[in-house]
């Protein structure tokens, strides 16, 4: 049964094999509810699939959505006959995630597809499922590769793509408002405004959301050098957050995410704010202790310390967010629980990734999950040690991933559980182990994220063949599994180490076997990225 399991990733909560099987050559969709996501998503993860809408009569996919179905988010069923496929789902979200399902249990055939005949419920853990990506001032992301992420997140029933494009050495999204911002590079690569609008209505066809992530309050050298809203006295050597002692920079915030919500339409907004103070292994640190403008609003506030100046400075731009009618997310480094004061809204979104901050002249320990949550704050789990994916040994890998929750790493009260909704992994800026360690990390994390309260995994052969599956979707021949190849179902995060050869018990013969398939794929980056790996791993085992 654990292989039936395997079948679909993130593994589905209840699979039942039934006698016969579904087969089809196209899909005729009649809908009842809020289904249309539905057909916008099977056109993106069937692309080879004809889906139309039908009448019911004449349907083979029947699909029903309503919240009577199931008390629980994102549920959906499906019952596989040999006639049909009967849907139900209790909201658009769980029409999405029954074609991913779909897509992943219909096998090739000569004439079409076929589908095994199953009873399948399905429903995620954690309501809040995200990836970041950064594609700003400091790193470059081709939108096609963006796409690809996307896609691959709807097929693994996220539901939240975080895009950071702004970062203190520029910006990837031309604003009207800045339109001096740098880009990414010599060349200033930044996206045109279609190609935004274009990804966010993609997103939204698979039932993605786009929320944007900019640095507003620091982490904003040359944003805040372009709006004249720098401390006076400060130098671009160590310039990293904004004056808060003067007016006109939050009328210049304001206009900036004004321009923000016109672009992105989620309800959220990530403005960053975090490492005001990094003197410990840095030069850049806020100036608000030396600004003839901070400082006199600091004799008029009474303020005692830097940290109260930031905690003023969230206010005012969360109040600024607000009148926007959007809710602001924030890092959790900054704020200490227990020490934060009543006046600072509690409506504000922490994505928490820091257990203790001693970059800066302050140490801040004991940043506990549980302490944001008692203090009234929403918590997303984006704890480095197991959500960073950029550097190795610090962080993300198979083992620490195998039995991680969002409500167990860190460890999270029962009573705190309705504050803390998810988590999201975070893929920062350039490396080039990204080409093929990003997509299989997309799953694993989409995995422990949708099957949170259950057993650990154990990501044997089976696994690795449904991942393999998923991530070439399908274009390999049936059971290759390239991670048995490389050792590892997350390979190294090093950008000159590609596998794990002492891990591999293939033999030359089925490696090269796995390595032409590949080839075979042609002019392909993730196929390339795990070819090039296969090739290192034959290598280093011919030199043992």
């Amino acid at each position: 049964m654990k292989n039936k399991e395997y079948k679909v990733l993130p593994r589905i909560k209840k699979y039942s094999e039934r006698e016969g099987c579904f087969s089809f050559e196209s899909l005729k969709v009649a809908i009842s509810g809020d289904g249309e996501l539905f057909l916008s998503s099977s056109a993106i993860l069937m692309p080879d699939v004809k889906t139309e809408r039908s009448r019911y009569r004449d349907a083979n996919i029947r699909v029903s959505v309503s919240p009577d179905f199931s008390p629980y988010n994102e549920y959906c069923s499906l019952r596989i006959t040999e006639s049909f496929i009967e849907i139900h789902c209790r909201d658009k979200i769980g029409a999405r995630n029954a074609v991913s399902v779909i897509a992943q249990l219909a096998k090739k055939t000569e004439s079409g597809y076929v589908i095994d005949c199953a009873q399948i419920e399905d429903w995620p853990d954690a309501q809040y499922r995200a990836c970041m990506v950064e594609s700003s001032g400091r790193v470059w992301i081709p939108m096609d590769r963006i796409y690809r992420y996307i896609r691959e997140m709807a097929m693994c029933r996220m539901n939240a793509f975080m895009f950071h494009f702004m970062e203190s050495d520029g910006c990837t999204i031309p604003l009207k408002t800045v339109p001096e911002l740098k880009g990414y590079g010599k060349e200033n690569l930044q996206y045109t405004r279609k190609e935004v609008d274009a990804m966010i209505a993609y997103a939204t066809s698979l039932g993605i959301r786009v929320i944007p992530f900019v640095e507003i309050l620091t982490h904003i050298t040359d944003i805040a050098m372009k709006l004249d809203i720098a401390c006076p006295g400060d130098t671009e050597e160590n310039l990293f957050a904004i004056c808060l002692g003067q007016e006109k920079t939050f009328d210049a915030i304001d206009k900036v995410i004004g321009e923000i919500e016109e672009i992105f339409p989620d309800s959220v907004i990530h403005i960053g704010a975090d490492e005001y103070d990094m003197s410990r292994y840095t030069k850049k640190i806020a100036y608000w202790d030396k600004c003839p403008h901070c400082r006199k609003l600091w004799e008029e506030k009474g303020f005692k310390s830097m940290r109260e100046m930031y905690f003023y400075g969230l206010e005012r731009i969360n109040e600024i967010v607000n009148d926007h009618g959007r809710t602001m997310m924030i890092w959790n480094a900054d704020l200490e629980p227990r020490n934060i004061p009543e006046w600072l809204d509690r409506n504000i979104i922490i994505q928490y990734y820091r257990y203790c901050y001693d970059l800066g002249k302050e140490d801040l320990y004991n940043l506990d999950i549980n302490g944001y949550a008692n203090d009234g704050y929403s918590v997303i789990n984006s704890f480095s040690r197991m959500m960073y994916m950029h550097l190795p040994d610090l962080f993300m890998n198979s083992l620490r991933l195998y039995n991680w929750s969002y409500r167990t790493i860190p460890y999270v009260n029962p009573e705190n559980y309705d504050n803390v909704p998810g988590g999201c992994m975070c893929i920062w800026e350039d490396w080039k182990h990204y080409k093929r360690t990003a997509y299989p990390a997309i799953v694993l994390v989409a995995d422990r994220l949708w099957n949170s309260h259950t057993d650990t995994v154990t990501y044997d052969n089976a696994y690795g063949t449904a991942m393999t599956k998923l991530i070439f979707d399908g274009r390999l021949p049936e059971g290759t599994n390239v991670f048995a190849c490389i050792g590892d179902v997350l390979p190294p995060l090093k950008d000159n180490v590609y596998g794990e050869p002492h891990k591999v018990t293939l033999s030359e013969d089925e490696l090269i076997k796995t390595l032409n398939a590949l080839i075979s794929l042609g002019n392909d980056e993730m196929a390339e990225a795990y070819a090039e790996a296969i090739d290192w791993v034959i290598e280093q085992k011919r030199t043992k």
